[in-house]
């Protein structure tokens, strides 16, 4: 087979994981399975010589980046439990400014983070970013998102122990210190220029908070810390004198209050039931 034909199937292979995953919401390692099988059987493997090329070439892979990304996993629970990455992105915001946030953020996530495994990361790092967004101010919400992206990316690929990056060079044969070494050099500008990139864009239109933006999950935590809030209120009150009552609330001045309160849900009633009648 030519160089183009098997170009040409490639492309059509990686075209068809991208629909499966996007369009048909097929789990990705199916997907990509699917794909795998597809290219080998268009490159005349055969049927038998490419289940065991893909066999044979996970297995190498995971040779190479299997305990990393256990490592990377276990390390991750251990930085969330003991708050330590909330702790660095607050000292980002006191050091550098909530202007300057994307870019610090997204280059610890790119550089420093990755030794974290990427889904870990992301879990951990996500609602750190919706809630410093809107101290960022206008477009905080993509900003945060677009840093978040870029970085992840990026740092996967070309920054070690990224996971993609360790593949790489396992399969290339490159040593993990010049991977390492070039990857820095390579992923601090694209982080920063991509992040530049994507905010001028936004500046000009490409994002719209009221299409764009879903409100839902922070109305939630809003409404949850309302409630917590008003829990630990009544707590308080209750606990403020022996039997739950506070000092005073079977005085004169509570018996006021609770009338005033009483008057008014009449008078709103009222109101309330001539309107009605004056509909009908």
């Amino acid at each position: 087979m030519s160089d183009i034909a098997v170009l040409i199937n490639t492309a059509v292979a990686v075209l068809a994981a991208v629909v499966l995953i996007v369009r048909f919401r097929v789990n990705p390692v199916i997907a990509l399975v699917i794909g795998s099988v597809y290219l080998g059987l268009a490159a005349g493997l055969g049927v038998e010589k490419t289940v065991k090329t893909i066999t044979s070439g996970f297995g190498d892979i995971m040779v190479d980046v299997g305990l990393l990304i256990a490592f990377g996993v276990l390390m991750g629970s251990i930085l969330n439990r003991s708050g330590a990455i909330r702790r660095l992105v607050e000292h980002l915001l006191n050091t550098f400014g909530p202007k300057r946030l994307p870019y610090t953020m997204g280059l610890a996530i790119g550089t420093v983070l990755q030794s974290i495994f990427l889904d870990v990361l992301l879990v951990i790092s996500a609602p750190l970013a919706r809630k410093l967004a809107p101290k960022i101010g206008k477009l905080g919400t993509a900003r945060m998102a677009t840093a978040m992206a870029i970085a992840l990316e990026c740092g996967i690929v070309f920054t070690v122990p990224g996971v993609a990056s360790l593949a790489l060079a396992g399969l290339l044969n490159v040593p993990l210190g010049k991977m390492l070494f070039f990857g820095l050099l390579l992923v601090i500008p694209t982080i920063i220029i991509s992040i530049a990139i994507m905010t001028f864009l936004f500046r000009r239109g490409f994002w719209n908070e009221a299409k764009d933006e879903d409100h839902t999950f922070v109305e939630e935590d809003d409404q949850e810390g309302e409630e917590e809030a008003y829990d630990g209120g009544t707590k308080a009150s209750a606990s403020a004198s022996p039997g739950g009552r506070t000092p005073g609330s079977d005085g004169p001045g509570a018996r006021l209050a609770g009338a005033a309160v009483a008057v008014a849900d009449a008078k709103k009633s009222r109101r309330r039931s001539s309107c009605f009648s004056r509909r009908s």
